[in-house]
């Protein structure tokens, strides 16, 4: 699922998140379900964040300094503590 998401996400990456290890800690995946219902929880999780801090988007984008390719590369440097 790991290279999946990369390839997606790399095509379109303001549609798919990358799904790795660390996404699934941070956004608590179930990792006894199978991957496509992990990926589903994955997208519905950083969703979830994503619509409760909107008003962050501007401020992350401005100390990110224009480095992400896309609003959704920004929220995932925020789950990974980047």
């Amino acid at each position: 699922m790991v290279w999946a998401t990369k390839v997606w996400h790399f095509i379109n990456p303001e549609a798919f998140q990358i799904m790795d290890s660390r996404a699934k800690k941070f956004y608590q995946i179930n990792t006894s379900s199978d991957v496509v219902a992990q990926y589903i929880q994955l997208q519905a999780n950083a969703r979830s964040l994503i619509l409760k801090n909107q008003g962050w988007l501007q401020q992350m984008k401005s100390v990110d300094g224009g480095l992400s390719w896309s609003d959704l590369k920004l929220w995932d440097k925020v789950a990974y503590e980047i």
